[in-house]
């Protein structure tokens, strides 16, 4: 990655929807033990998915080799999840793909199935 830092997660998000946007879909975490709280970067971009979340949080990748690509959003997803969880002061927000449309989405809590 060829970027000067990564976004701090709380100059992109608003982390206030994020405790609102749980408390609204409450139940339905408690039935399936996970809920997808906010889209980062929405699966119709297809291909440019990972391009646009790692410019979104800040990171120029100079090199389009897609393994390069994968493995930048990886590391930044990580990043990201670590520092979500220490600003909402819970482990269980955290950024990762949406298996079904290709999305990068915030979820909270650990799916017990598909969603």
């Amino acid at each position: 990655m060829d970027g000067v830092r990564m976004m701090q997660i709380h100059e992109v998000l608003f982390l206030n929807t994020l405790e609102e946007e749980k408390s609204v879909q409450q139940d339905y975490i408690d039935l399936h033990g996970c809920a997808v709280l906010s889209t980062l970067v929405d699966g119709h971009r297809g291909s440019h998915v990972s391009m646009h979340f790692l410019e979104m949080m800040g990171e120029l990748v100079s090199d389009n080799d897609q393994e390069m690509i994968d493995a930048a959003v990886a590391e930044v997803i990580e990043k990201a999840s670590a520092q979500l969880g220490d600003a909402m002061g819970d482990d269980n927000y955290h950024i990762d793909w949406h298996e079904d449309d290709g999305s990068i989405c915030i979820f909270y809590g650990y799916c017990k199935e598909d969603l």
